[in-house]
């Protein structure tokens, strides 16, 4: 039986495209919402089922507060622990010594967790029958009425008031906001990612421990691990700029490699290198893409972005995850807001905009910076405060609820107007 709105006069119709990490927030966020039920939310995602791309996935102090602030954090915390924030950088070649530490500060916790970790525990949050499975979105067109009509590979359509795009780095929403004008570049870098069981590491002499992350650095290559899924296993990801960036962006960016392969790039790392690329499991080679020029505007019309639709990032700060949970908790907390109707919503996207993209746009391109200052390394340490200082202060410190008060005043004039 199909669902109704419960106020009809006031009320919206809205259609997230994409269930990934970010889309599949933004539908809960909505729909448990108390002012939710104005709104008829449906979710269109091109997979048979749900499911992620990836293995490990970082949340910074940011990202645990925008959970919060939505009230889905317990629910992941049971699944879960949360972890002192405290990482080590380290020599690629030779015995890879530590030369720089970032340690835990006093509240400052993070969680680092297996994707699908995340899916188990709030997919049961949204209710199954607004989530449409194989609707792989093609095109976003505007009807003679002025709403807007998903096109879908399947040859059907979906009408609706506003559409919010969830749907990835290669997004389809994101060529009806910017009217058709690609946005997509590769970084030059490739990432060759693969899960190892750490029981298979302790069978192996190795110098360095995993109680925390830990970073390799040399000249146009680095490596991060980092252990998920209750220690079980590590998440392993050496990255590599190399000299020709001719990849394609419309071509293939993933593809099966062998370890003697990675070897072969990663030549010059020290033993613990070597030996991790022997045994990781079915491991795959990243052309790492990333949204460029980025976007002065996150919507257009009744058309909004989130996550790495609107602002896809390079991953040398585990910051994108965090900021796509920030765009689906403040969108959503917009749309739930009292004072939000459909007569209103372009106004209410212009704030989202307001926030949101010098916000997102600043961690991607400190995250890109962050790619530089690893691939340019040269034994001065000191290097690396700027990824400390940028990381706490402007990644993880970032004063999500000001933003959201701010946001409310503005809605709550305009509710008085």
């Amino acid at each position: 039986m199909e669902r109704q709105l419960n106020n009809p006069e006031k009320g919206f119709r809205v259609a997230v495209v994409g269930a990934g990490i970010v889309g599949l927030l933004c539908a809960i966020g909505l729909t448990r919402a108390p002012n939710g039920a104005k709104m008829k939310v449906e979710v269109f995602e091109a997979a048979a089922e749900f499911g992620e791309i990836g293995a490990g996935i970082g949340l910074g102090p940011n990202a645990i507060q925008a959970l919060k602030a939505i009230g889905v954090l317990d629910a992941l915390l049971e699944k879960v622990p949360l972890q002192p924030s405290a990482f080590k950088f380290r020599e690629l070649s030779g015995s890879g010594d530590v030369i720089y530490e970032i340690p835990a500060r006093d509240n400052d916790y993070v969680a680092r967790l297996y994707r699908p970790v995340y899916l188990d525990a709030l997919v049961p949050m949204l209710d199954p029958a607004c989530v449409h499975f194989r609707k792989r979105c093609l095109q976003v067109t505007v009807s003679t009425t002025g709403c807007h009509v998903i096109h879908f590979a399947d040859g059907t359509s979906h009408e609706t008031d506003l559409v919010i795009g969830a749907d990835g780095i290669r997004s389809v929403c994101r060529d009806f906001v910017t009217n058709g004008e690609n946005r997509l570049a590769f970084s030059g870098r490739y990432a060759y990612r693969g899960l190892i069981p750490v029981e298979a590491l302790k069978q192996h002499k190795l110098t360095v421990n995993f109680d925390q992350p830990n970073i390799w650095l040399g000249r146009n290559e680095h490596v991060i691990a980092y252990t998920i899924k209750d220690g079980e296993l590590l998440n392993f990801v050496p990255v590599r700029k190399e000299s020709a960036t001719t990849s394609p962006v419309d071509g293939p960016w993933v593809r099966p490699v062998s370890t003697e392969e990675i070897l072969d790039k990663f030549s010059s790392s020290g033993e613990d290198i070597s030996t991790m690329i022997k045994l990781m499991e079915n491991p795959v080679e990243w052309a790492l893409h990333m949204v460029h020029p980025s976007l002065h505007t996150f919507s257009r019309e009744k058309t909004v972005l989130v996550g790495d639709a609107a602002h896809a990032m390079l991953p040398h700060m585990g910051a994108g995850a965090g900021q796509g949970i920030e765009d689906a908790v403040f969108l959503s907390l917009l749309l739930t807001h009292p004072a939000t109707d459909l007569a209103n919503i372009d106004v209410v996207l212009e704030v989202y905009n307001k926030y949101r993209v010098p916000r997102a746009n600043g961690a991607a391109a400190r995250s890109a910076r962050t790619g530089e200052v690893y691939g340019s390394y040269s034994g001065n340490p000191r290097s690396l405060d700027y990824v400390r200082d940028e990381l706490r202060d402007f990644v993880w410190h970032h004063d999500l609820n000001k933003d959201l008060d701010e946001a409310f005043a503005v809605l709550g004039e305009m509710r008085n107007l």
